[in-house]
């Protein structure tokens, strides 16, 4: 609340008396004033919910032919659905398939950028709702499908997810699987990445499967390195051993 202190250098000069009534009145207005505020957000907070995201057309026409710095404001629109005048809104009560929209919409206008499949995997992954984490693997998996040659790491880090933090080794295998499907003849792609199915089968108990996922990638032809297949055919040895 604003207030004038010029009263108060009159004072010096004048020397006004001031009855104690009007302190009293002036502690009790201060007083309210601060309760108000205090009250006030609380009473008048509404959870505004996550809109439908923009057509690409009209994010088009209102960029007028250059998409890519709206699509940077998008990103940070959506990311202020947990922050409303008022109100701090937990990741456990947000729209996530509504947000997932909004993400699909900032990948497809811009698809170079990486950082709707970060905010994904490493802000709205993090919450403890099993729920809501499937809903953000599904997004990466999806987006992944859409331009594997690029967006490979992010679909790894969905393998690691599932298989370490929702314990969901079917989902892990599933997602792996595509991986290896979708990567076993692009270059440049680390075995490792490849090689995550045979780690998930493992952990499934099912050595026999994993010794053959591993057979796969040796059989194939596209690794060269002498070294990267030595290791793998003494993995998928030591598989068939137990």
């Amino acid at each position: 609340m604003a207030m004038n202190f010029e009263f108060f250098r009159a004072s010096q000069r004048h020397r006004l008396p001031i009855a104690p009534a009007w302190w009293a009145a002036l502690v009790l207005v201060l007083a309210g004033s601060w309760l108000l505020a205090m009250w006030r957000p609380v009473a008048e907070q509404r959870i505004a919910s996550l809109t439908p995201p923009p057509t690409a057309d009209q994010v088009r026409r209102a960029a007028l032919g250059d998409v890519l710095p709206l699509a940077k404001w998008l990103n940070l629109y959506v990311q202020t659905d947990d922050t409303q005048p008022g109100v701090s809104i937990p990741f456990g009560e947000l729209d996530y398939p509504r947000i997932t929209q909004w993400l699909d919409r900032i990948v497809m206008l811009d698809p170079q950028s990486h950082y709707a499949l970060m905010v994904a995997s490493h802000v709205y992954f993090n919450v403890k709702d099993s729920e809501r984490q499937r809903v953000m693997l599904d997004f990466i998996a999806r987006s992944f499908e859409q331009d594997p040659e690029h967006r490979w790491q992010w679909m790894a880090h969905a393998v690691i997810q599932a298989k370490h933090h929702l314990k969901d080794l079917p989902l892990a295998l599933q997602l792996a699987r595509r991986l290896r499907e979708t990567l076993l003849a692009t270059p440049g792609i680390p075995t490792w990445v490849k090689q995550l199915e045979s780690i998930v089968l493992e952990a499934m108990d099912d050595k026999q499967a994993a010794a053959l996922s591993l057979g796969l990638l040796i059989d194939n032809g596209h690794i060269d390195n002498p070294q990267e297949i030595e290791f793998l055919l003494r993995s998928q040895q030591q598989l068939l051993q137990h």
